[in-house]
């Protein structure tokens, strides 16, 4: 094969992949966001009523099994003042640190308060290793 009909294999190649597929699976973590949890993943919440506030008590165990269930919790929530208790928290995986930091971000961006609360020393320890501390996840500073 000479250099032509390899550039011209390449050109045939790329225009064979649709624009359909590359949006297929840019939608991936979308579809997996509308998936059902894994039983027993979700954090549990409550919201006060006459203020809107959401509290989510995350679970004990926080790793890659239970950040999509996480995920999808906050993104439930999105447009409330949350307040996350973080007292049963024994371990904290780096896919649900990257949750935390993005709904950080979202919160602050939508104007909404955020805040971590109640934090077991595991959880506060985990966020050492990774090189963070409870402070930097504090959105708007006046919660209700």
């Amino acid at each position: 094969m000479n250099a032509t009909q390899k550039i011209q294999e390449e050109q045939n190649a790329e225009e064979s992949v649709s624009p359909d597929s590359e949006t297929e699976a840019g939608d991936l973590s979308k579809a997996e966001l509308k998936a059902e949890p894994p039983a027993g993943s979700e954090s549990q919440i409550e919201i006060d009523d006459p203020t809107g506030l959401a509290i989510i008590k995350l679970k004990s165990v926080l790793n890659v099994t239970s950040a999509m269930a996480t995920a999808r919790q906050f993104l439930d929530l999105r447009g409330r003042d949350v307040i996350v208790d973080a007292s049963q928290v024994q371990h904290l995986g780096g896919q649900t640190l990257q949750i935390l930091l993005s709904a950080v971000r979202i919160w602050s961006e939508d104007g909404h308060s955020f805040a971590l609360s109640e934090c077991s020393d595991k959880f506060i320890d985990d966020l050492k290793l990774f090189g963070f501390a409870p402070h930097q996840f504090t959105a708007v500073e006046s919660l209700p």
